[in-house]
């Protein structure tokens, strides 16, 4: 039986790199894959910081999941189906349901036989995707099934906060991107910094040091939490926020002039820019700024958005929703405020992971489109402003609300 479930690549030629487009939805970044044969084609987020392929193929709750689309198991002449149950635990919700194999593809990459989940059971979903591509470093990640195959030993992300149309893989039409086998050289500067990594569970690099405002912020030295000496920093595309320790929360948030109002946290600003809220990282000795605002809007903008009275938010003309939320362990995450700001480089063996800096063609990807003209993160003056405070209100709302 496990024989006959190991995973096998066909019509793939070695010393191959595929690159695929990416949809920015303002909560998540998702591939389009294709499932089963006749294939089905889905859209899925795609999350480095878990390491397991799931789709729906039902929805026991339709207010979590009734308006995903569905993986029809009938359908499929290559499917094979167990009885054995999975259960995975998000920051935010779960979901659980059976192993099953078939063959799944994504940019041109076939793979025979993979094993993933069938879903019908999930929480605090309601982003429309039929699913979640787990790029992680486990066993179980897709990416491991065709990794042989690759000129390189690795994929790479760029992830442009602006994506919203996704077109079919063209560097030509910029654009958030997933590149399996390589990197694509006119996105970054300069040589790539690599990190050892640690890929137990995630892609975990050592957090060197945080400041803000040039007062340094804790690092907690518990070797729990440690990679060497190092504060463990997770990298994770399938989340919204920055999670960050207490500890580190009570350096950042005053500094960032954190205000608590009807239980949600804005900073007051006289301006949609807002004031200076970069918060410096250090990895590998480079240093990258990270903006810690996702966005400004007015007072009674934000009070209608989030049902405020515009009474609560009479203090400042103008309030800026923070990218920084606080957990209650003692690691931190790095979701997109930080990957948006690099492009990111993953290896597992040796583990590692790369970042280098967005070059001009990446900054400008961006323009156009959307009337926007910055990465967001990158500077503190690059809001996501463009993309709609409706869309970041929803995620900002259902993230807090489920914490």
């Amino acid at each position: 039986m496990a024989a006959a479930h190991r995973a096998g690549t066909r019509h793939v030629k070695r010393d191959q790199q595929a690159g695929v487009a990416l949809l920015d939805t303002g909560a998540a970044y998702f591939a389009e894959i294709e499932i089963g044969t006749p294939p089905q084609k889905l859209k899925v987020m795609v999350d480095t910081g878990s390491s397991f392929l799931w789709v729906l193929d039902g929805c026991i709750d339709p207010s979590e999941c009734g308006k995903s689309p569905k993986f029809n198991p009938g359908a499929s002449k290559s499917l094979s189906q167990t009885t054995k149950p999975f259960h995975i635990p998000y920051m935010d919700g779960y979901t659980t349901g059976h192993v099953a194999f078939d063959t799944v593809t994504l940019a041109g990459q076939t793979a025979n036989q993979v094993k993933f989940g069938l879903s019908d059971n999930l929480t605090e979903w309601n982003i429309g995707a039929a699913g979640l591509l787990g790029m992680g470093p486990g066993p179980d990640s897709w990416w491991r099934t065709v990794v042989n195959t690759w000129s390189k030993p690795y994929f790479s992300l760029f992830l442009d906060p602006f994506s919203q149309d996704a077109d079919s893989y063209n560097p030509q039409n910029g654009g958030a991107r997933l590149i399996l086998g390589g990197t694509d050289s006119s996105l970054f500067t300069g040589n790539m910094s690599w990190v050892p990594a640690q890929t137990d569970l995630w892609w975990a690099v050592g957090l060197e040091s945080a400041t803000i405002k040039g007062q340094d912020v804790y690092l907690n030295v518990d070797k729990k939490y440690c990679i060497g000496n190092r504060t463990i920093a997770m990298l994770d595309s399938g989340s919204t926020f920055m999670s960050i320790p207490n500890d580190a929360a009570e350096i950042i948030y005053p500094a960032l002039g954190m205000q608590t109002i009807g239980g949600y946290d804005f900073i007051p600003s006289d301006n949609m820019t807002g004031s200076d809220t970069t918060v410096i990282y250090t990895f590998g000795g480079i240093e990258y700024p990270v903006d810690g605002v996702w966005g400004c809007d007015t007072a009674a903008d934000i009070a209608k958005a989030f049902g405020l009275s515009v009474r609560d938010l009479s203090g400042s003309p103008y309030w800026c929703v923070p990218n920084v939320v606080i957990n209650t362990e003692q690691y931190w995450v790095f979701g997109a405020p930080f990957l948006q700001t690099v492009y990111s480089v993953y290896q597992a063996n040796p583990p590692q992971v790369g970042f280098a800096r967005l070059s001009k063609a990446a900054v400008d990807t961006g323009n156009g489109k959307n009337g926007t003209t910055h990465v967001a993160g990158a500077d503190s003056s690059a809001r996501r402003r463009g993309v709609g405070l409706a869309v970041m209100v929803a995620v900002v709302v259902s993230v807090l609300t489920s914490m």
